[in-house]
């Protein structure tokens, strides 16, 4: 995705383990994917920022199978190629809590995305996009940063790095920041960081 929506992620080279390359593929076949669908949005700035915020409500788990697809729908429009490739979602029924299940494993194949488990306590979704859109605003003259920051976070909900690491690397970036911190903090209490 491009950098100047901090969705340019890096996953490393394929591991060696079995477990983790099968991981590692399903992620990205997904960025691929992603990219893909993001590049055919064009220059239409709206609807890439709607479907970032799909994305990131989707990996939040924060919304309803059927909201998605409205979502996704009303982003891909009339475009034939996008309804082509989201179709197994945009038509997956999601009346029972199994249909939900099953349509959210098509959105997850195809964008390597697995929602996150709700934990009590957890921001909302717009109270994380409106921290990330903080962070990149305050960090908008320093290229790169802003994108590391995504990035490590990503790294580590995605399992591809160590919590503690993760955590005190994060910490660093945001010092001299002290607003920041203290919401980060908020968002990410250390405890949570050991795992």
């Amino acid at each position: 995705m491009p950098e100047e929506l901090g969705m340019q992620f890096t996953i490393g080279p394929e591991p060696k383990d079995p477990q983790e390359a099968e991981k590692w593929h399903k992620t990205h076949k997904g960025l691929v994917f992603i990219d893909e669908a993001y590049s055919q949005l064009g220059g239409d700035e709206g609807a890439q920022q709607r479907f970032r915020n799909l994305l990131l409500q989707f990996q939040q788990d924060q919304g309803s199978v059927k909201q998605y697809q409205d979502d996704l729908a009303a982003i891909v429009g009339d475009d034939l190629q996008l309804k082509t490739n989201f179709s197994s979602f945009l038509a997956a029924p999601a009346e029972s809590e199994a249909d939900q299940a099953v349509a959210k494993e098509h959105l997850s194949e195809l964008t390597g995305i697995t929602p996150l488990k709700a934990i009590p306590g957890r921001p909302t979704f717009e109270e994380s996009a409106a921290f990330l859109e903080d962070v990149k605003k305050r960090f908008s003259e320093q290229p790169g940063t802003f994108d590391e920051f995504v990035h490590r976070i990503n790294m580590r909900l995605r399992d591809e790095a160590s919590g503690v690491d993760t955590y005190a690397g994060l910490i660093q970036m945001l010092e001299g920041q002290p607003d920041l911190l203290a919401r980060f903090k908020h968002f990410w209490p250390r405890e949570s960081a050991k795992a």
